[in-house]
């Protein structure tokens, strides 16, 4: 059982209710209906691996009709051997990402097993059958960017502050979509590796994080500006004009009273307001 949120009250309930148990709104003909709408949605990429040189991909359906057509089966888009379809692209990435590692750990071992695999082959594009799904990478702390795309593919630990490195359930093709729709939003071009494509990183997928530090993001992109807002304001401490020094204390005016009575109105001490404990002097 999983709960849902009524669409009518916004109130949290099972997802086996046939009605909202808070306003009575019927659920389970609206959760058919989507499912029936879901289904009608036609697929057109689709999750596969090669038997030949376990290439895997998302490939698109107009491939796979032209080369089944053309050669009788569909062809990688790497080295040309026979492709495996696992899923739609929709329906794999419903799948949690339990059962995606372990149906593709599981097709790896077949793959292997397979007399028309070719390691040689595998190893000259890379593949070594990795289960890499290209997902959208990021340090959780600080927001840094770690997408697939780029070439920090192999690192693990973010390079700022030393934080694990987290993989969403999001391709970074995907993701790319949402930055060029965040884009035309902001309505100006912006580079890739810039400022605003790490704040949607972190509106998309860290808001909910406890892991997440603004400060350490602002100190990351800000580093000037961080560091002269976090350094103290030094207070106006008075200073001997002579030696320099802090030991300083001001003249009582006890003290100037008995030094009058001692020497007379000539008495040094009756203009001076400071008093110097490192080096004697008074001003």
């Amino acid at each position: 059982m999983a709960l849902i949120e009524c669409p009518e009250c916004g109130k949290e309930i099972s997802d086996k209710s046939e009605i909202c148990v808070h306003c009575g709104y019927p659920i389970k003909n609206t959760i058919e209906k989507a499912k029936e709408d879901d289904n009608k949605i036609e697929e057109t990429k689709f999750f596969t691996i090669c038997n030949k040189c376990g290439n895997i991909n998302f490939t698109n359906k107009a491939r796979i009709e032209n080369t089944t057509k053309s050669q009788g089966y569909p062809t990688c888009m790497m080295c040309g051997g026979e492709i495996k379809i696992l899923a739609g692209k929709r329906q794999w990435m419903k799948k949690s990402k339990r059962e995606r590692e372990d149906i593709v750990q599981e097709e790896i071992q077949r793959v292997k097993h397979n007399p028309k695999y070719d390691i040689r082959m595998a190893n000259e594009y890379g593949n070594g059958l990795r289960p890499d799904l290209n997902v959208q990478r990021y340090c959780p702390r600080c927001g840094k960017d770690y997408s697939k795309l780029k070439t920090q593919q192999s690192i693990m630990i973010c390079e700022f502050c030393g934080t694990e490195i987290e993989s969403s359930d999001m391709l970074v093709s995907d993701f790319v979509e949402l930055w060029e729709e965040e884009k035309k939003r902001l309505g100006i071009d912006i580079p890739q590796n810039s400022e605003p494509i790490e704040r949607l990183i972190i509106k998309t997928f860290l808001l909910d994080n406890d892991k997440f530090s603004e400060a350490l993001f602002n100190e990351r992109w800000h580093a000037e500006q961080y560091k002269r807002k976090s350094q103290p304001v030094e207070k106006n401490i008075p200073k001997c004009p002579t030696c320099g020094s802090s030991n300083i204390k001001k003249i009582s005016g006890l003290s100037k009273v008995s030094s009058v009575a001692l020497w007379g109105i000539f008495s040094r001490k009756v203009h001076k307001q400071w008093h110097c404990d490192n080096c004697g002097s008074e001003w």
